[in-house]
């Protein structure tokens, strides 16, 4: 089923019977990415997040991810953030709601899953999906785009669960 924007709904019933049969992507080109389509899915009553589970997603852009919390919090999804400029005492608070599941969309740069306190957390929540913005940089700039980027699957080898990954 084709929405605009080249967005796409995929079927994903048969790639695991416990995730939402609907799967949401756009071309890279666009520079919107998935987050862009789940808002559209959003708007027409149908959403990739969990009501209880988190979606991370690592962006290594703090201008885009101010920008998408801001979006999705404007259409009313729980959406998060936490960056270098986030108070010890907020990053507490934050990671209490994704606790709780009251939060759908955490935002965090790739450096933020090299912290031991991160993984830590991370690893007694349930975490439906992590999605990976920008990965295109590593095709066009290699490596050396960013070395976080490396650690990313390290990252996930340690969660307790493994979520449904998107790289886009």
């Amino acid at each position: 089923q084709r929405l605009n924007n080249d967005s796409q709904l995929i079927g994903m019933s048969k790639a695991n019977r416990f995730i939402d049969d609907l799967f949401a992507g756009t071309s890279s080109s666009n520079d919107d990415c998935i987050l862009f389509s789940i808002q559209r899915i959003h708007r027409n009553n149908l959403c990739l997040a969990h009501s209880d589970k988190l979606t991370v997603v690592i962006e290594p852009l703090l201008a885009l991810i101010y920008n998408q919390v801001q979006t999705l919090q404007a259409h009313g999804i729980p959406a998060d953030y936490i960056d270098m400029t986030r108070s010890k005492e907020d990053i507490d608070k934050i990671l209490n709601k994704a606790r709780k599941g009251k939060l759908n969309f955490l935002y965090v740069t790739p450096e933020r899953l090299q912290s031991h306190s991160f993984i830590e957390a991370m690893q007694h929540l349930d975490i439906f999906m992590v999605v990976i913005d920008e990965c295109h940089s590593i095709t066009e700039w290699g490596y050396t785009f960013r070395d976080a980027y490396l650690h990313i699957g390290d990252f996930i080898g340690k969660l307790k669960r493994k979520p449904v990954i998107c790289a886009c």
